[in-house]
């Protein structure tokens, strides 16, 4: 049997072995399945983002990689459960435009109690859709000034559709009004799919909808795509002007994605997660995949997307705010 260690050089063991530095969670991460919240329905794009980054991590690491949809009471039902999980690397979450920068701005504590820059890591942005302002084919407008043109001469007769309050979709409109000075009303869906249908119904004049909520009817001719707030023209619609080269830059934006943790976690762990998405992601394979519904990514380090969130809040939390306000008064 081997003989006990004197109590004082046990006790001095065990100190020196506390004191050593913690061994890199990148070496050891992860070793269990991990999930991913997913704070809408399945079948759109934030699913099927969240989707193609948990195919990664499984892929890259070994370990299964579930992704969870917790949707509920505008994202926060799901956004609370990984923001306030332990930041081990076990429990992320796909955020949003919305719940990053629009929630944050336009709601009370007690409706939206988060800090995306004090409850979130952030961790890589997977991208997203751009918007695609759509109208009614009745409608004598044939371009986007023709549209203006008439919303104008028609004051508080034009009505526009939207995926429902806070969405990117209800941004985009709101900041091109503010820039085009005209003014429509407002009407919240469920989903932009009930927009679009609508606009194809003339119930509703225009919709701000993500473009690939609308290119099967914007492709069958059922609704007029007047405008796109990507950079450049997509491929798929080589005819449809961006918002930019018709005169509202400021209006550029894409209805993007991410992948973010609970605060805390580890600079390893993230820069881990970060590098397999981005790879993932930045693929030659995966922009493939990406192209028929025009989404759009970005390869920014943690660092580079916490900075995009802060010019997108800088951006957008203002248009945000003038709209919650509009809305209680």
């Amino acid at each position: 049997m081997t003989p006990r260690a004197p109590f004082g050089i046990a006790a001095a063991l065990l100190l020196a072995t506390a004191c050593l530095p913690p061994a890199h969670a990148d070496e050891t991460w992860p070793t269990r399945p991990a999930r991913i919240i997913v704070t809408y329905t399945p079948g759109g794009a934030a699913d099927t983002l969240g989707r193609y980054a948990a195919q990664a991590l499984s892929e890259a690491t070994g370990q299964q990689f579930v992704v969870e949809n917790r949707p509920g009471a505008g994202g926060l039902i799901g956004t609370e459960i990984f923001a306030r999980a332990a930041p081990d690397g076990y429990t992320l979450g796909v955020t949003s435009l919305t719940s990053e920068v629009i929630n944050p701005a336009s709601l009370d504590h007690e409706h939206w109690p988060l800090d995306p820059f004090k409850d979130f890591t952030h961790i890589a942005l997977l991208g997203g859709p751009p918007n695609v302002i759509i109208a009614d084919l009745q409608l004598p407008a044939q371009t986007l000034k023709d549209f203006v043109a008439l919303a104008k001469a028609k004051p508080g007769s034009f009505s526009y559709g939207t995926a429902g309050i806070g969405s990117g979709g209800q941004m985009v409109a709101e900041m091109l009004q503010h820039l085009a000075g005209f003014h429509m009303t407002h009407v919240p869906y469920k989903g932009a799919s009930q927009a679009v249908a609508d606009v194809m119904g003339h119930h509703i004049q225009a919709g701000s909808v993500t473009l690939s909520t609308a290119a099967g009817q914007i492709k069958g001719g059922l609704v007029r795509a007047l405008a796109v707030s990507t950079k450049q023209r997509v491929a798929d619609f080589p005819d449809l002007p961006t918002l930019a080269e018709l005169g509202y830059p400021d209006a550029t934006s894409m209805i993007w994605f991410a992948l973010a943790g609970p605060a805390g976690l580890p600079p390893d762990v993230t820069a881990k997660i970060n590098r397999i998405v981005v790879k993932s992601f930045q693929s030659p394979g995966m922009q493939q995949r990406l192209a028929p519904e025009a989404i759009q990514t970005e390869p920014y380090t943690p660092a580079e997307f916490t900075a995009f969130v802060q010019a997108e809040t800088k951006r957008w939390a203002p248009i945000a705010r003038e709209t919650a306000t509009a809305k209680a008064n």
